[in-house]
C-alpha cells in the first residue's frame, strides 16, 4: 500500500512495524511500553530513580494548585451555594443585637425538586441500560446479544454497593454546584469494574479547559486513612513511604475538618491523570500518578493506555500518538456561557435572588419584632423605677409623677409595622426564582391537576419542564458515555463466570421451534436437513462474555424515557390515548389504551386485571362476509369448472364416435366407444373433486 506523507494516512491501526534495522529503537520502545501497560503492572514506580520522581511529584502538586487558581471564582460561588442550601445561621447584629436571620429554603427547593424528577427517571426498576441495533438484523441475533449486555450491564452496576445512592447524590449536588462527575474504572485489587460518584470539588481541572477528552490534567482529590494507606503499601498499589501526620484541609470548608491532634485523620491524595514522557522518545504518554499532597511523595504511576491504544507509523515504526482512557464521565447542568469547564446550577443562578427574598424577608420578621416590643424615650424629670418599666401584656403600673403630665414625660416609638410593599416585593421574588427553577404548582402537586383536561394539563406540564427538559437530556447523554466506559471495560476485563450467572442463558424458543418444524418438513419429503445459516448456529451456542461484547452491533443507551419525567405527564398522554380511543374505536385498541393507564399509574399484574377478550361483533361480521364472497367466488369457479367439464364430455363423446367410425373389423364399434365413455368420466370426476376442494379451501378462509 501506497503510504503517503500526510498525517492522518501515516496512522496505522495497531499493525506491527516493518522488520529493519531503522527500526530497531522504535521496537524496544514499543516493548517498554507493553510491559510498563501489562495487566499485572499496577505500579511501576520503582522503575524510575528518586530524582525523576521527585521532579514529577512536584510537577503535579504545582499544576493542581494552577488549575485549583484557575476556577477559583467558581469554587466560592459552590461554597455559598452549598452553605445557603444547607441554610446554614448565623448570629445577627444588624440593625440591632439578635436581629432576625432566617434563611428561605428556594434553593433547597429546587435542587429536592429537581432531584425528585431526575432519580426515578434515571433509576427505575430492574433494567438500566437498553440495546439500540445498527443496521439491519434479519435474524435477530444483535437483539438477543445486546439483550443479554445490558441484562448483565444493568444488573453489575445495581449490585455495585454505592451506584445507587451515589446516583441520588449525584442528582441533588449536580443542580447545586453546576457539575457532577461519575470516575469508571476497574479495581486492580477487587478485579471488578466501579462506578463511583466524586464531586465536583474534588475533580479539578483548568476552568479554560473545552472538555475532559482535551484536557491535559484531571486531578481527583480523595483521602486514605492511615490503616488503608498501609494496606495499600501491602498489597502492592502504593510504594512504601513515611507519610507522618494529616495536615488538616479542606476544599469543601474553609476551617479544617479534622484536629491537628487525631493520629488516624485522613491524608490527602492527588490523583493526577497527565501526559509524561517516562520512555524519552519524545512522545508524551498518558500516566496515572498518583501523589501524597502533604509529602509530594509519588506512591504510584499507572499507564494510563494499553497496546492497542498504541499508534504508530508503517514506514519507519515510530509512534505518532498514544490515545488515553477515559476514566470520568462529566455531568453538567448548565454551560458556563463564557465556554468555561464547569457548569452553572442554581446555586448561582438563585443565590441573588434567595439573598433579596432573605434580606425582605428578615426585614419583615424585624418590623413586625419592632412594632410587638415597642420602645422610647423617658424624660429625666419622671421619677419612675426603670425597673419596673418593663409592662406585660394587659398590664398598667401605676407610677408617681411630680410636677408634669406622664403623657409629656414618655415618648413611645412608633413603628408602621411590616411594609406591603415589601410582602409584595417578597412575592414577585420568590416566583421569579420559581420560574428559573421551574418549580411550578402544577409540577409539585399543589394544582388541582386532576380537575382538568389532559390537553391542557399536558400544556401546563410542558410548558414547565422546558428549563428541566434540557437538563435531563444532558444527564443522559453523560449517563450514556458512562454505559460505553463500563461496556468498554467489561469487554478489556472479562468475567466469564459472573456474565454466565446473570445471563441464565437457553436458546431462543422461536429459533428451537423454527428448527424443529423445519426438520419434520424434510423428514416428510425424505430429504435431510440442510445446516442453519452461521447467524442462526451462533444462537444456539452457549455464549461467552468475550464474544457478546466484541462482536457489537447495537449502541448502548439508557432504558428510561428523558422525555417523560413526571407521572402526571405520563398519566395525562396516556389519558390523551384512552379519551382518543373512545372517541375513535373503530381506529384504536382499547384494550391497550386502558393498559396505558395503567401503566402510567405503576399498577402491577395488569393482565390479571384485564378480562379475557371476546371476539368483536362488527368483526366477525366483517369476516363473516368475506366468507360468504368467497365461498361465491368458489361456486362461480366450480359451476364454470362443471360448464367446462360437460363441453370436454361432449367433445370427448363425439370423438369416442367418430374414433368408431373410423375403426375397422379388428376392433368392435361398442369396444370403442365404451373405452371413450370411460376416459371421459375419469376426467369429469377428476374436474369435480378439484372444484370441491376449492369449495372447502374458500370456506376455511
Amino acid at each position: 500500500m501506497a503510504i503517503d506523507e500526510t498525517f492522518d494516512e501515516l496512522l496505522d491501526e495497531g499493525e506491527p512495524a516493518p522488520e529493519g534495522g531503522e527500526t530497531s529503537e522504535a521496537e524496544r520502545i514499543l516493548d517498554q511500553l507493553a510491559e510498563w501497560s501489562a495487566e499485572d503492572a499496577v505500579n511501576i514506580a520503582d522503575r524510575f530513580d528518586s530524582n525523576t520522581l521527585s521532579q514529577i511529584g512536584a510537577r503535579v502538586v504545582d499544576e493542581w494548585q494552577l488549575d485549583r487558581n484557575s476556577r477559583a471564582d467558581w469554587e466560592l460561588e459552590a461554597r455559598l451555594a452549598m452553605a445557603a442550601v444547607l441554610q446554614k445561621t448565623e448570629s445577627k447584629n444588624y440593625p440591632f443585637e439578635g436581629a432576625s436571620n432566617v434563611k428561605f429554603p428556594l434553593m433547597t427547593t429546587a435542587a429536592l425538586q429537581f432531584g425528585a424528577r431526575a432519580y426515578p427517571a434515571v433509576v427505575s426498576g430492574d433494567r438500566v441500560w437498553k440495546a439500540k441495533i445498527i443496521g439491519r438484523d434479519p435474524y435477530g441475533e444483535k437483539l438477543n446479544r445486546g439483550e443479554r449486555v445490558c441484562t448483565h450491564m444493568s444488573s453489575q452496576v445495581l449490585r455495585m454497593p454505592d451506584w445507587e445512592n451515589d446516583t441520588d447524590t449525584l442528582v441533588h449536588q449536580m443542580p447545586i454546584l453546576g457539575d457532577g462527575f461519575r470516575k469508571v474504572c476497574y479495581d486492580v485489587e477487587a478485579s471488578e469494574v466501579r462506578a463511583e460518584m466524586i464531586s465536583a470539588m474534588h475533580v479539578v481541572v483548568n476552568q479554560a479547559t473545552k472538555s475532559l477528552k482535551r484536557a491535559a490534567r484531571i486531578t481527583h482529590e480523595f483521602e486514605l486513612y492511615p490503616h488503608e494507606i498501609d494496606a495499600k503499601i501491602r498489597g502492592g498499589t502504593y510504594t512504601e513511604f513515611e507519610y507522618g501526620q494529616a495536615v488538616p484541609m479542606s476544599t469543601m470548608m474553609e476551617a479544617p475538618q479534622h484536629s491537628t491532634s487525631d493520629v488516624d485523620a485522613p491524608h490527602m491524595f492527588l490523583e493526577q491523570h497527565r501526559w509524561e514522557d517516562l520512555d524519552g522518545d519524545r512522545c508524551r504518554e498518558p500516566w496515572i500518578i498518583t501523589v501524597h499532597k502533604d509529602s509530594g511523595k509519588v506512591v504510584r504511576v499507572y499507564a494510563n493506555f494499553d497496546v492497542e491504544d498504541i499508534r504508530v507509523r508503517q514506514r519507519d515504526g515510530k509512534i505518532v500518538r498514544i490515545d488515553r482512557r477515559d476514566y470520568f464521565v462529566h455531568y453538567p447542568f448548565l454551560p458556563d456561557p463564557n465556554g468555561g469547564f464547569y457548569g452553572i446550577g442554581f446555586g448561582r443562578l438563585l443565590r441573588a435572588i434567595n439573598e433579596a427574598v432573605n434580606t425582605s424577608l428578615n426585614q419583615m420578621i424585624d418590623a413586625g419584632h419592632l412594632q410587638n416590643a415597642g420602645g422610647g424615650f423617658i424624660g429625666s424629670g419622671l421619677n419612675i423605677d426603670t425597673a419596673q418599666l418593663r409592662i406585660a401584656m394587659n398590664e398598667w403600673k401605676m407610677v408617681g409623677v411630680a410636677g408634669q403630665k406622664i403623657r409629656d414625660a414618655i415618648v413611645p416609638h412608633t413603628f408602621a409595622g411590616p411594609s406591603p410593599v415589601l410582602f409584595q416585593l417578597l412575592g414577585m421574588l420568590i416566583e421569579a426564582g420559581k420560574g428559573i427553577a421551574s418549580v411550578q404548582d402544577v409540577l409539585t402537586g399543589e394544582s388541582r391537576a386532576q380537575t382538568m383536561q389532559p390537553t391542557t394539563l399536558l400544556a401546563l406540564i410542558e410548558q414547565g419542564l422546558k428549563v428541566f427538559t434540557s437538563i435531563i437530556k444532558r444527564l443522559f447523554r453523560s449517563l450514556t458515555q458512562e454505559g460505553k466506559l463500563i461496556y468498554d471495560l467489561n469487554r478489556r476485563y472479562p468475567n466469564e463466570e459472573d456474565y454466565t450467572e446473570i445471563i441464565d442463558w437457553e436458546p431462543p424458543k422461536e429459533i428451537v421451534a423454527a428448527l424443529q418444524q423445519a426438520q419434520q418438513q424434510a423428514q416428510q419429503i425424505g430429504q435431510e436437513m440442510p445446516p442453519p445459516p452461521p447467524e442462526i448456529a451462533r444462537q444456539l451456542q452457549q455464549p461467552t462474555m468475550a464474544s457478546d461484547y466484541e462482536a457489537r452491533g447495537f449502541d448502548i443507551l439508557p432504558v428510561a424515557d428523558p422525555s417523560q419525567v413526571t407521572d402526571a405527564q405520563k398519566m395525562a398522554k396516556a389519558q390523551l390515548v384512552m379519551d382518543t380511543a373512545l372517541k375513535f374505536p373503530n381506529v384504536h385498541n382499547a384494550v391497550e389504551a386502558v393498559k396505558r393507564i395503567y401503566q402510567a399509574a405503576s399498577i402491577e399484574d395488569i393482565d390479571k386485571l384485564l378480562a379475557p377478550q371476546q371476539p368483536d361483533p362488527v368483526m366477525m361480521a366483517g369476516a363473516q362476509a368475506k366468507v360468504e364472497q368467497t365461498k361465491a367466488a368458489a361456486v362461480r369457479e366450480a359451476a364454470q369448472a362443471g360448464k367446462l367439464q360437460a363441453e370436454t364430455q361432449n367433445i370427448a363423446h363425439g370423438t369416442a364416435m367418430e374414433h368408431a367410425r373410423m375403426t375397422s373389423g379388428a376392433v368392435d364399434q361398442d369396444e370403442a366407444m365404451n373405452r371413450a365413455m370411460q376416459e371421459a368420466q375419469l376426467r369429469k370426476t377428476q374436474q369435480e373433486a378439484e372444484a370441491s376442494a376449492a369449495v372447502q379451501e374458500a370456506e376455511a378462509a
